[in-house]
């Protein structure tokens, strides 16, 4: 009864009492955040988030936190900003920030910017190794509907020594002609 109302009094002798001006409540709330967006981690869920960081706070004004919060974070991300430039990506974003929570935003990127990226380009399947290249060519003469005459060819590539990175594509000739003249670039410039 008696913190109802202390928030009941303060808010209405402050105004609006932002839950996320307290910096340990925000800084949570944005590594829960970064870990379900860029690490995709399962352990971590909004559900977990609200039960151990906003227990009392109602579901709607929870989920509004994370709708404000997410897209902030992956547009620090797409723009590779610095903490530098954390105030002007939040005043494009339009999203109404107290100085103290602009500030825990900058306080986090500084200190996460770089696991964030190593997240990104883990779940992306980044690899610098080009492990295995197969091909066949088919000739495809007849669809349900019409009698073709048209030659594919099929092509398997490889990234990672347990093959659990395969990419397999069609092309026809005309790309066929085009991929070769891009091998052959990036063959001259690596030269």
């Amino acid at each position: 009864f008696f913190f109802f109302f202390l928030h009941t009094v303060l808010t209405g002798v402050l105004g609006s009492v932002d839950i996320m001006d307290d910096l340990k409540l925000c800084y949570g709330l944005l590594n829960g955040l970064a870990q379900i967006t860029f690490k995709r981690s399962t352990s971590v869920t909004l559900e977990f988030l609200k039960g151990e960081l906003f227990p009392d706070t109602p579901q709607q004004d929870f989920d509004a936190l994370c709708d404000k919060y997410t897209p902030i974070l992956k547009n620090l991300l797409q723009q590779d900003a610095d903490v530098s430039k954390v105030a002007e990506v939040v005043a494009a974003s339009s999203q109404d920030l107290s100085e103290a929570q602009v500030a825990a935003l900058g306080k986090f990127w500084k200190a996460n910017k770089a696991k964030i990226v190593e997240y990104v380009q883990e779940n992306i399947g980044w690899n610098t190794q080009l492990t295995q290249v197969a091909w066949r060519v088919e000739v495809v003469t007849r669809t349900a509907k019409e009698a073709v005459n048209e030659t594919i060819a099929t092509v398997e590539l490889k990234t990672d020594k347990e093959q659990k990175n395969t990419h397999h594509f069609e092309i026809d000739a005309s790309m066929a002609t085009q991929l070769v003249s891009t091998l052959a670039a990036i063959d001259a410039s690596l030269e």
